[in-house]
């Protein structure tokens, strides 16, 4: 039996595309070669240099994580170029992150000035303004950039990967250009939907089927057609979960020694999660009930102390929210396209997230709001009526 070319099921799929008159030009082994020297930059230039990782291990998670996030039955309904959309969105989904000693050093040319500005001269404090302020000039410049890029990464690769002028979002030469030599070969409606799709994980969008076409052609054959929205659900989702110790060896921790506070969290967070998997439905005796589909998600991690767990269980609330709203829009378009797309993800289960040596509850304490309204509005605070006027005076 002759070994498959690719190293997830996912990137053999999408393969196949290569016999499609679109991708007839195309080497998906190359793009994924040269990628991986791209993404390793991130990092390098002290610009997302204490992050968790965007390389190519990141890629390769995310594409195995599709093995179980599309159903079965929707996989047996997936073309060619639905895989290639997917395998490739993912692929270039984080290039934007991608920043040059170069670029930094040519920060002002961009839009970047008006970005800082607004942030240390915003009338409304915040400990995001007051973290700005407390570093020197130096790195006050570095996370300040570095926080631009992180806004403005998504469309950072789309404008890379259309050919569109993106200098007000950092001059960016060097990456762009690699980037636009690694679609050169892609039919260019292809290539704008690609973008599009990158660009989608920063969005909130997706219900929008006249910019998300579910049925996108870019040929006659079946084979040829992609559904734009449900690529971008895929996108959305995987880069979601992908919140597992494999992001953050510790060997890689101790390495980058990261000082940002949020970094630290998100580093904490991570290096604390083990494992992210679907769960079977059950009955109501606890067993497993057979063929029906799955939709809750599992986390399960184990924290020692507090650092991180907080930050991971509320994260996990926004997720569960976001998998809700894709479930739903997955479920109108089925609906009004008949398609046999379907997206069955709808909550997380997070009974497996365990707490050491800690209180795993957040306390606060509300205020009796009818007796304070009393208070203030009845005879009991002031004895004498003069008072009053004064204190109004």
């Amino acid at each position: 039996m002759k070994p498959e070319p690719m190293p997830s099921r996912a990137e053999n799929n999408a393969y196949k595309a290569h016999t499609l008159t679109a991708f007839s030009n195309f080497n998906l082994i190359g793009i994924r070669t040269k990628l991986e020297e791209l993404l390793a930059q991130i990092g390098r230039s002290n610009i997302f240099s204490q992050y968790t990782k965007h390389d190519i291990s990141h890629i390769d998670r995310l594409l195995d994580m599709l093995d179980w996030v599309i159903p079965k039955d929707t996989i047996k309904q997936m073309t060619p170029t639905d895989w290639m959309l997917a395998v490739l969105a993912i692929y270039f989904h984080d290039a934007g992150l991608v920043v040059t000693k170069q670029e930094f050093d040519k920060r002002d040319l961009s839009d970047f000035p008006q970005f800082r500005d607004g942030v240390l001269n915003n009338p409304i404090p915040s400990a995001y303004q007051e973290r700005a302020r407390a570093l020197n000039d130096i790195e006050r410049e570095l996370f300040l950039y570095q926080e631009f890029v992180r806004v403005h990464h998504a469309n950072r690769i789309q404008c890379w990967i259309t050919g569109e002028d993106s200098t007000r979002l950092g001059l960016a030469t060097e990456a762009a250009d690699v980037v636009a030599e690694l679609v050169r070969n892609i039919d260019d409606d292809f290539r704008a939907d690609l973008a599009l799709v990158c660009k989608s994980h920063h969005d909130d969008d997706l219900w929008d089927l006249s910019k998300y076409n579910p049925r996108r052609y870019y040929g006659s054959l079946q084979d040829e057609s992609a559904n734009l929205q449900y690529a971008a659900i895929l996108l959305r989702t995987v880069d979601l979960l992908h919140v597992t110790r494999d992001r953050t060896p510790s060997v890689a921790f101790r390495l980058a020694t990261p000082t940002d506070p949020k970094s630290i969290e998100e580093w904490a967070k991570q290096m604390s999660t083990v494992s992210v998997r679907f769960v079977h439905p059950r009955d109501d005796s606890d067993k497993v009930i057979p063929n029906a589909t799955p939709d809750t998600i599992q986390v399960t991690a184990n924290f020692k102390d507090p650092s991180g767990y907080f930050s991971l269980t509320e994260y996990l609330d926004y997720a569960e929210k976001q998998l809700k709203q894709s479930h739903q829009w997955a479920e109108q378009t089925k609906s009004k396209e008949s398609l046999g797309y379907s997206f069955p993800w709808r909550s997380i289960d997070t009974t497996q997230i365990k707490a050491t040596n800690f209180v795993s509850k957040q306390f606060a304490f509300e205020l009796d709001k009818p007796k304070i309204l009393n208070l203030l509005t009845g005879h009991t605070l002031y004895s004498n009526s003069e008072v009053v006027l004064r204190e109004l005076i």
